[in-house]
């Protein structure tokens, strides 16, 4: 491998790393707003049924009449935790529900796998960084990210395997935990 296309390729990374400063910085924002938002409706639609919030964040309990009690853990509420930014986590006698996010991360070209041998690899790298990732970043800047929030849980299906179900809003997510 030549020193000059190591070098093309790090000014590469460097110029990638540039142009997705802003992007990082806008999906950080998204992402805070989207974790209050998700906080707020969640104690907002427990309020709206008759529960009293009691405790202290991140973990706080949801009475109901002085006798149901839920727990609510906002712990999770922030970072990135298995594919998404993060949950909330419910729990009520032996049931546990996840409601997990995620912020629309745009539609950037992927890369994929690269094979070959070392030589080849790096000039695949470079070859898509050239023609398709640098020049993407470049005429889109953060156009394309859109700050909508992806719901969803994870649930055990008949199989032991893993079934995710996406929802339109706080409230439809925990109308499937109450019921």
């Amino acid at each position: 491998m030549s020193l000059a296309q190591k070098m093309k390729l790090q000014d590469l990374k460097a110029k990638i790393e540039e142009l997705n400063t802003p992007r990082r910085e806008l999906l950080t924002k998204q992402m805070e707003a989207a974790a209050k938002k998700i906080q707020q409706d969640v104690l907002a639609y427990f309020t709206s049924k008759g529960f009293i919030i009691n405790g202290q964040m991140p973990k706080v309990k949801a009475t109901y009449n002085g006798g149901l009690e839920t727990s609510i853990d906002f712990s999770n509420l922030k970072g990135n935790f298995f594919g998404c930014d993060g949950g909330v986590e419910f729990k009520y006698e032996n049931k546990t529900f996840v409601l997990d996010y995620q912020v629309a991360r745009g539609n950037s070209p992927d890369r994929g796998s690269l094979w070959g041998s070392p030589e080849e690899v790096m000039q695949k790298e470079i070859k898509f960084y050239e023609e398709e990732l640098v020049p993407y970043l470049q005429t889109t800047g953060v156009s394309d990210l859109s700050g909508d929030v992806s719901l969803y849980s994870r649930v055990k299906n008949a199989t032991n395997g893993v079934t995710t179900l996406k929802y339109h809003s706080v409230e439809e997510a925990l109308d499937t935990f109450i019921d």
